[in-house]
Parts: structure tokens; sequence; C-alpha cells
């Protein structure tokens, strides 16, 4: 724990000057080139991947207690603030996005939390869709992200949610999954996934509603 907490701030500072770093290439006259743009947009997709990792390993590693002290979010803006975080980072797909916002419940959890849950599997949607559609809903009981993506085979499916653990189709580092099942469970809030090979992947996420 103590060399995750040091190695995750101590990394903090080198991606923050990398991101800033290909912000202003980014807006350079180069970057207009196919050649200069597309290596940008990877690099800028890698640094929010590790920006995310690394919120993420220093949550775990304080090993913060939710009910500590309490605090509370509610879902609708936090997925609308990563929904157009993970538009803009992979705007070059043709990925149509639909958002349905049938309730916005109180939650008592830190609104990091559901941050990193909301963004480990937008991120997710959006890097295993080449073209459709992904849908958001959120209810007063339940957040459910849909894709039309690759989908996950069956054989992997009872070891997605595990550390390292890759898929096929991978191309993360298999941390994601394990992260968003331990924060659920932390939370307290049951998750759970539904996938087909070839016709995406449905994953939901009930909210004890205070």
């Amino acid at each position: 724990k103590q060399f995750t907490r040091d190695a995750s701030h101590e990394l903090r500072t080198p991606v923050t000057v990398i991101r800033g770093a290909v912000e202003i290439m980014a807006s350079s006259p180069c970057a207009r080139e196919p050649a200069f743009r597309r290596p940008l947009s990877r690099i800028g997709r890698a640094v929010a991947d590790m920006e995310n990792i690394l919120e993420s390993l220093l949550w775990m590693a304080r090993h913060e207690a939710v009910d500590g002290s309490r605090q509370v979010c509610r879902p609708v803006a936090i997925i609308k603030e990563v929904l157009e975080q993970q538009r803009l980072l992979f705007r070059a797909k043709p990925v149509a996005v639909e958002y349905i916002a049938e309730d916005d419940p109180e939650l008592e959890a830190p609104p990091a939390i559901l941050k990193i849950v909301v963004t480990n599997l937008l991120q997710n949607a959006f890097r295993y869709t080449v073209e459709g559609k992904i849908s958001v809903q959120t209810f007063a009981d339940r957040v459910i992200i849909a894709d039309t993506g690759v989908g996950i085979d069956d054989c992997e499916m009872t070891t997605i949610t595990e550390p390292h653990r890759r898929g096929c189709r991978s191309c993360g580092f298999g941390l994601g999954l394990a992260i968003v099942k331990r924060l659920c469970r932390q939370c307290g809030w049951q998750f759970t996934i539904d996938s087909e090979p070839g016709r995406g992947t449905t994953v939901t996420f009930s909210l004890p509603v205070q």
C-alpha cells in the first residue's frame, strides 16, 4: 500500500507534464497533418488512461472507508462530464452516444469513487466499440451502460474482473474492471456484466439510494 500510494503520487506530476505538452502540440499548425494528429490522439488517450489508473490506485492504496465521513453525490452530472471527456478522446470513431436520465438519485459515496467507476466503464465502451452506439441510462436504483462493441467471449466472463486478466481483444492493463468491482463492493453497489461476442456489452451497477 505504501509503495502504491507513493508511486502513484509521484507519477501524477510527469503524467500532468505529458498531458500539458500534448495539449500545446495539438494546438500547433502541424497537428492538422495526419502524420502528427494520429500519434497525438493516441498519446492523449494513453495519458487519460494513466491518469484514471493513478487516481484509482491512490484510492485503493488509501483504502478509504466510504462510510467514514458522509459524502454524497449525484450520478447525472458526473456521467455527463465523463461522457464529454470520452467523446473528445474518441472523436474520430463513428460512434453515436445516447444518454437518458430517468432519475438523478442522491448516493452516499464520494464523487471521486463514482467518477472512477463511470470513467473505467465508459472508457471500455468507447475503446471496444469500433462503430455503432453507446447508450447510458440512469434510473433511481441503477445505471446501465451498453455498447454495440466486440463483446466478451464466454470463456473470459468468469475471470474478466480479476486483476491483470486481459481478454484476447484487450488493449488495456487488465486493471479497469477489477478496480470497478472492488470500488462497487466497497460502496455496496451490485455490479453485473452481460455480453455477447460480436454484439456488445451491457454493464449494470445497482445503487443503494439513500
